[in-house]
């Protein structure tokens, strides 16, 4: 969707941008031995900060920006004002005891997504100046790749899409999304680009339905045509409804792009003979993933995750870390192939010629594919390269999987009975050893909001279930705070592990 608004803003799809890995700033904070706050946010990193530290952030902008110094009373109380999560409209009023939130902070946040006006302020806040313990120096980070727009979404980069958005506006995603028939709230916040804001699988695939329609909307519908059962008379029938909000040569520019993240990128193993698109999403600690694609025919969107909670879906709640590339992809590679079942083949209009330099040619004197599941990747480039092609392996993603053999290919894109040009591509997936799982502890979460408890949960890879009931101790307990909860604190839990936590209503 974002892409959608930047090239419709008139952004070229070759724009490119860095690609960072992490990105990391640093607080000075307490003189104690944790001298430093230190938040990061990876490349797939969907997650918001912290509730409490993110009313302390905003209280301590204001502060300086009032009375420019830093200089906070010990009792000074500042109020600012929250946005309810997920809301565009609901906020609230928060105290914030400020010096006390700015000595006492002890958690390290990380894969935070950090909205760029608090950057720049916390950048600009005079005073503070932080130097590396004795012995130990500050190694200036690697400098990123730079990518196109194109790779950016067929490989999952979520930074350069957040340089996007910055530039263009987050305006242009909200009034996009809105255009294609989202109705889920979106924040008009730099981070609503990498899905920071909830949505709904309808909503998802409303939207990629219009891409699939060549930019033309048709506003989904549960119920076509209502009939009397004793005679068959129709007594309702739905009429379609239809509008242009993208240009078509536009919306064949983006469906270009995405049917890469198929055939090249994150989502290849939703690959199922046809001519398809599609993108791969996954939030915060694997504990959702989602693969939304389509085909000129048929859209699909695809959820993975714990209803119940939000759960990690990494080993060994998990056979491996799930990922919209994975299950998701998968889940929809089945559906859509029992949808396509009566259907012709179908292909999506050539893009325009100025979508790329490099488009597609037809295979010629095409070969079969390859078959390279089951050897390891030494053997494998040794057979690509006794065979009479110059067909070779242009990436081989690490996956970890339990009960697999370690150094085995276990995945390739194109599949086996598919055919390839004599000089084309292989993308293959090799096992790994799982990383030893290094137990959690479980923090104390009574008296903590339950927003508070949750966030710190998430951040130190456990999941949790919620349930609100009074506290049968103590019925006038204030309402929303954690009162009981399983396993007891300072429990060593393997990570993914769930926490039950009660709270008051």
């Amino acid at each position: 969707i974002g892409l959608a608004a930047a090239l419709e803003a008139g952004w070229s799809a070759t724009a490119s941008y860095p690609a960072p890995n992490v990105v990391e700033f640093e607080i000075a904070g307490t003189i104690e031995e944790n001298r430093v706050w230190r938040v990061t946010g990876g490349v797939n990193g969907h997650k918001g900060l912290e509730a409490r530290f993110e009313e302390g952030l905003a209280a301590l902008e204001k502060y300086q920006r009032r009375e420019e110094h830093l200089d906070v009373p010990p009792d000074h109380v500042e109020t600012v004002r929250v946005w309810a999560r997920g809301s565009e409209r609901k906020s609230r009023e928060e105290s914030v005891e400020l010096a006390a939130w700015m000595n006492n902070r002890r958690y390290e946040y990380d894969r935070g997504e950090l909205f760029t006006f608090r950057v720049e302020a916390l950048e600009a806040v005079p005073g503070w100046t932080w130097e590396p313990p004795e012995g130990e120096a500050l190694l200036p980070p690697p400098i990123p790749e730079s990518v196109t727009l194109i790779r950016g979404v067929r490989s999952s980069y979520n930074t350069v899409y957040a340089q996007l958005n910055m530039e263009m506006g987050p305006h242009r995603v909200v009034s996009m999304a809105r255009r294609l028939g989202m109705e889920s709230p979106i924040q008009e916040v730099n981070s609503n680009v990498l899905g920071t804001s909830n949505t709904t699988m309808l909503d998802m695939a409303t939207a990629y339905s219009t891409f699939a329609n060549r930019g033309v909307h048709i506003e989904p519908a549960y119920v076509t045509r209502i009939i009397r059962r004793s005679d068959g008379t129709v007594l309702w029938e739905w009429s379609r409804e239809q509008e242009r909000i993208l240009d078509a040569r536009l919306s064949d520019q983006l469906t270009w792009i995405l049917e890469g993240t198929i055939t090249q990128g994150t989502g290849h193993r939703a690959d199922f003979g046809r001519p398809a698109a599609g993108k791969t999403g996954t939030t915060q600690n694997y504990a959702d993933a989602v693969f939304v694609g389509y085909t000129p025919q048929r859209t699909t969107a695809v959820w993975v995750g714990f209803p119940e909670a939000q759960i990690p879906m990494i080993p060994p709640t998990t056979d491996r870390k799930v990922y919209g590339g994975t299950y998701p992809a998968l889940i929809w590679k089945d559906v859509m192939e029992a949808a396509h079942t009566d259907l012709p083949m179908a292909s999506f209009a050539a893009p325009p010629p100025s979508s790329t330099t490099t488009t597609t040619r037809p295979p010629i004197n095409a070969v079969p594919t390859p078959e390279l599941i089951g050897l390891t990747l030494e053997n494998a480039v040794k057979m690509l390269k006794d065979a009479e092609t110059d067909i070779r392996i242009v990436n081989a993603v690490r996956v970890e999987v339990q009960g697999s053999e370690p150094g085995t290919i276990i995945g390739q894109s194109p599949g086996v009975g598919t055919s390839i040009r004599p000089d084309g591509s292989m993308l293959v997936e090799v096992v790994v050893e799982p990383a030893a799982i290094e137990t959690v502890s479980v923090p104390n979460l009574v008296g903590h909001l339950a927003e508070d408890a949750t966030a710190l949960l998430t951040s130190e890879g456990l999941g949790y279930e919620t349930t609100e009931v009074d506290d049968p101790d103590d019925p006038n307990a204030p309402v929303g705070y954690v009162w009981w909860q399983d396993p007891v604190p300072g429990t060593e839990a393997a990570p993914g592990a769930i926490v039950s936590i009660r709270v008051s209503q």
